[in-house]
């Protein structure tokens, strides 16, 4: 099964954006052009809520791909800015869905990539859903980390607090815990899970 950035490397991208840190890619309600690619840094989507906050619903990374709903949509439904210096190519949705039409297989692939994504989606919701911050954590960690139980910071803590629903201070606070008690292991860019 191929990513969607795989996928997309068939194609060649429309245009190449090279933003400085604050930058936006959009906005939310500019009209959907299609997809972006990270060649270099991140991407944080965000919508503003009803009560005038804003909310980061999505933090990618290099190499990830965002806006997939844009090839359905006439307009974004968040904005996407960034907070390092980042490169980032579209991909005409014309063009995506021009190519998807050619080949069954190849559609399926992509809907294959999508339906992951969803099921990403899906198990941070469950997650939000545990109350209480360590056991939260803990079920995150039991989830997403590799075959040596260790996750990679792709961001930053602060970053990996808002994907948890919780502020950095009470991640700070828990994860210090853990490793009090023995459970974990960190540093700057990982946790060591040791359960």
């Amino acid at each position: 099964m191929k990513t969607i950035t795989e996928f997309l490397s068939s194609l060649k991208p429309t245009e190449t954006f090279d933003l400085n840190p604050g930058e936006y890619l959009f906005h939310q309600n500019d009209p959907s052009k299609g997809i972006f690619v990270i060649n270099k840094g991140r991407v944080k989507l965000m919508r503003d809520s009803i009560d005038g906050n804003v909310v980061i619903i999505h933090i990618a990374q290099q190499n990830e791909s965002l806006a997939e709903a844009s090839l359905f949509s006439n307009q974004y439904h968040c904005h996407a800015k960034t907070d390092i210096h980042s490169q980032v190519v579209l991909y005409d949705k014309e063009q995506i869905l021009t190519y998807l039409a050619t080949d069954t297989a190849l559609s399926l692939n992509f809907i294959e990539v999508l339906a992951r994504q969803i099921q990403k989606l899906r198990l941070l919701l469950e997650l939000r859903g545990i109350r209480a911050p360590r056991e939260r954590i803990m079920q995150y960690l039991q989830v997403m980390v590799d075959s040596e139980q260790v996750l990679q910071i792709e961001s930053t803590y602060k970053d990996l607090a808002i994907k948890l629903g919780m502020t950095h201070e009470t991640l700070y606070r828990v994860l210090g815990q853990l490793e009090k008690d023995n459970m974990i292991a960190r540093d700057e860019n990982k946790i060591i899970l040791r359960i």
